[in-house]
């Protein structure tokens, strides 16, 4: 089966892929993945889709570059891709800013801290702070959430 699943003990029912499990959680303990107000739900699903898109340009680029033989028109575009997604982000996500709690999280904001987590990870020798002092503010603030804190790798 797919991996991440949630099985619902009462039913024996499986929820496969992230994307469904959210939607499960966020239907069975209060709507705080997504907003209930319309324009701003939306608004949170087009950031969510964005930072999502920037987590598969982000592993594209690790394979690409963990090959013997590279493609560097592979490398070069799946880079463009994520410089144009992490100015996006900026632009659109952090003048909302982080919630102030964890619990307060929506699907955007878990999703653009751990594509952040995962950048910094995976390309350490990027440094995408300097380029985005705006994001970097706000992962510095969100990745204070205890659920960061609990799950993060150890230094390498």
């Amino acid at each position: 089966g797919l991996i991440p699943a949630l099985v619902d003990s009462s039913s024996g029912v499986s929820y496969p892929d992230s994307n469904t499990i959210l939607e499960v959680l966020h239907s069975l303990h209060g709507g705080w993945i997504w907003p209930t107000q319309i324009e701003t739900q939306l608004a949170v699903r087009r950031q969510a889709t964005l930072a999502a898109g920037m987590m598969t340009a982000t592993v594209a680029f690790f394979l690409e570059r963990s090959r013997e033989v590279r493609d560097e028109s592979w490398l070069k575009d799946h880079e463009e891709s994520l410089r144009r997604t992490l100015s996006r982000l900026s632009d659109e996500l952090i003048p909302v800013g982080p919630p102030k709690k964890p619990a307060e999280f929506t699907q955007a904001d878990w999703d653009l801290a751990v594509a952040l987590e995962y950048l910094d990870l995976s390309h350490p020798e990027w440094n995408w702070r300097a380029e985005h002092p705006r994001l970097e503010a706000w992962i510095q603030q969100a990745s204070l959430a205890p659920e960061f804190i609990e799950t993060r790798p150890p230094p390498a």
